[in-house]
This record gives structure tokens, sequence and C-alpha cells, in this order.
């Protein structure tokens, strides 16, 4: 060996097949957040905003820009005494897989609406990320429930009426 160049070689195939791979599906998992019909928020474990989708921006009227690094809790959650609310939906979906829950949220310019949320806490390596919350607007569906409430109301009403209309007039007879 004394002054003979020495080579070391090494395969590295399976290490570039696992980064392609690994590339690939970071780019489907960011695919599918990213064009989620759902209002999606990805937070740390503190719940500050890591990332959203633009469904939420289109429900939020916030940005990524505006958002990101702000504690879900700051500005998102009215009246003030849902935040402990707020707090318990996140400490359960840090502690459970998986909820489903129907508040109020507000809007960037102030507006109060109905929503369902869901979440899910998000487990990597065996250690707690963050959670991955969805935001749906429910808000025609309590519409439709409150007009259904209504029509059974007048329904109620007018069987009543036509009850004591017809006992009325069979004691006329």
């Amino acid at each position: 060996v004394g002054n003979q160049p020495l080579f070391i070689t090494r395969d590295i195939t399976n290490q570039k097949k696992t980064e392609e791979a690994l590339r690939k599906n970071q780019q489907e998992f960011a695919s599918m957040f990213k064009s989620s019909p759902e209002a999606l928020v990805y937070t740390d474990e503190k719940s500050n905003i890591l990332d959203i989708n633009p469904r939420f921006t289109e429900l939020f009227s916030y940005t990524l820009k505006e958002i990101k690094g702000r504690n879900i809790y700051d500005g998102m959650i009215h009246p003030l005494n849902k935040i402990e609310e707020g707090k318990d939906l996140v400490k359960m979906a840090l502690s459970k897989v998986y909820l489903n829950y129907e508040t109020i949220r507000k809007k960037k310019d102030g507006t109060l609406f109905p929503v369902s949320i869901s979440g899910s806490n998000i487990v990597i390596d065996g250690e707690l990320k963050g959670v991955l919350g969805t935001y749906i607007d429910i808000t025609e569906r309590k519409r439709n429930e409150q007009l259904q409430q209504v029509l059974y109301s007048i329904s109620q009403a007018a069987n009543s009426s036509s009850s004591t209309t017809s006992t009325n007039s069979s004691n006329t007879w």
C-alpha cells in the first residue's frame, strides 16, 4: 500500500432511494394539507400556530404571515369565556387521538360564526409534536336546524288549533 492511493467507495443507492421516498411523502402530505376542502391549522403542543391551509385563510381571513407563531387563542375565540373551552379542547386533542366539538369562533373582521372543530394529536417517532385542527363552518346547517324548529313549532300550533276546532265543532252537533 505504501505510496499507493487508497480509494474507499460506498454504495449510497439505498440512501438516495430513501431520501427520494421521504421527499415524495413530504410533497404528498403538503399537497393534501394545502388542498383540503376543510380549514386546517397545525399548532405546536403550546397551541402556537405553525401552519394553516388556504381554506383556513378563506374562512378566518388570516394569512399564514399574519398568524404564524401566534397562539390559537389570540383573537379567534370570543366571547372570552370560550378561551377556557378552547384550552380544554386542546388538552383533549393532545391526550386523545381525535375530538369533535361544535362552538363559536371569530373571524379576523370580528364576525362570530358557528363551527365544528375536529382535532387530533400529531405524534412523530413517539414524541408529541402538536395538534392538527379542522374547522368547518356550520352556519348554513345551524340556519336549517332553526328553520326546521320554527316549521315544527308552526306545525304543532296548527295541529293543536285544528284539534280544538274539531272538538268544538263536534260539541255543537
